[in-house]
């Protein structure tokens, strides 16, 4: 397996645009957990519940929320917030919002 599809994350970026593959764990309990970091349990519902293709790949995204409360618990953790994370967090809370609203399917 290549370096790049291990551990918990792979980075990729095309045409100015970044994406990360998220690798995960259903624990026996049910709780959702990066691979091989089972103290930072993730949200019940960090996964939407619909899943996209990709490539013939089925894939789920991930909730805003979850990536919102990542961002928040930086400074908990000991990690300095970057600028990039202010400005996500301002989109973040911008697409929450959207889902909100009446037409909005999240709950």
């Amino acid at each position: 397996m290549k370096e790049q599809f291990r551990g918990r994350q792979s980075d990729f970026r095309k045409d100015d645009v970044d994406i990360t593959f998220g690798y995960i764990t259903n624990t026996n309990d049910g709780s959702i957990i990066m691979n091989d970091l089972p103290e930072w349990v993730w949200r019940h519902d960090s996964l939407l519940p619909q899943s996209f293709m990709l490539n013939g790949l089925s894939a789920h995204v991930l909730n805003p929320r979850q990536l919102l409360e990542e961002k928040e618990v930086y400074k908990q953790i000991g990690r300095e917030p970057r600028s990039k994370d202010e400005d996500s967090k301002k989109i973040l809370h911008r697409i929450i919002a959207e889902l909100n609203g009446p037409l909005g399917r999240d709950t």
